[in-house]
């Protein structure tokens, strides 16, 4: 099964390159171009990983999201990327569960996320 990815940013030219990188690497991706799209698309689908920007049509969108995302049932992992560094106590805060600085290696995410994901996965099975 393919691990279904919610990938949120602003920027259609980061939208598309995850998206396409991310499928080549095996993830099923559905895209949203906005923190208020991102949170309607979380609470109609299910995801395993949502991956937010941080600063989009506000500068706490992101935050928004990740936060969304970590009360949603399913419990999906959280990513933050930006352009602004943030304290590793604050984006843990917030529910992330790991953050990217831009600009990203999106191939380093994936193998990151494929990484995440088991350990979830793990986790899961051990309860």
């Amino acid at each position: 099964m393919k691990a279904r990815v919610l990938v949120v940013d602003d920027e259609p030219s980061i939208l598309f390159t995850f998206q396409a990188i991310l499928e080549g690497n095996g993830f099923e991706v559905e895209t949203a171009s906005s923190g208020r799209e991102a949170l309607q698309k979380l609470k109609a689908e299910i995801f395993q990983v949502v991956i937010s920007d941080l600063r989009m049509e506000t500068p706490n969108a992101g935050r928004e999201v990740i936060r969304c995302a970590k009360a949603q049932p399913y419990k999906p992992i959280a990513v933050l990327q930006t352009a602004y560094p943030i304290d590793e106590t604050e984006w843990k805060d917030w529910g992330a569960d790991r953050l990217f600085e831009k600009p990203v290696s999106i191939k380093a995410m994936a193998r990151e996320l494929e990484l995440l994901i088991q350990r979830k996965d793990l986790g899961s099975r051990s309860l």
